[in-house]
């Protein structure tokens, strides 16, 4: 099963580049799409759930160490959807194309140090 962090509780909604704060997520296994609620807070905690989902994949397009360690832990394999919008039609297109770029650990860490950059993990909460 894949997940996708998802903008919108729409079937054509684009992709998220949030991962732990992300409104929706889409499950898709075969044909069939499902969209969720995200009601966690947090990478760590929205791993465990995807995970517990029976999720075996994941898009993603940002996330910090603490979810990419959970994730890798689980032994989630980790999609990365680049950082131009994209629609979950598109992901599905390449998924079913095996396009998908699959980064490897090197190029995960350059995205979480960038992710880490791009804004404070302190107390405080950006909303975007």
């Amino acid at each position: 099963m894949l997940a996708v962090p998802l903008k919108m509780d729409k079937q054509d909604s684009a992709v998220s580049p949030a991962f732990g704060h992300a409104k929706y997520f889409a499950f898709i296994e075969g044909d069939s799409i499902t969209i969720e609620r995200n009601t966690f807070e947090g990478g760590g905690a929205v791993a465990q759930w995807i995970a517990s989902k029976g999720a075996k994949e994941l898009v993603f397009v940002e996330f910090g160490n603490g979810a990419y360690q959970r994730l890798k832990a689980y032994g989630i394999t980790l999609y990365y959807a680049g950082k131009e919008r994209i629609t979950l039609p598109q992901i599905l297109e390449q998924y079913r194309a095996k396009t998908l770029l699959q980064p490897d650990e090197m190029t995960i860490m350059g995205i979480i140090k960038e992710h880490m950059g791009g804004h404070s993990h302190g107390g405080e909460h950006h909303h975007h």
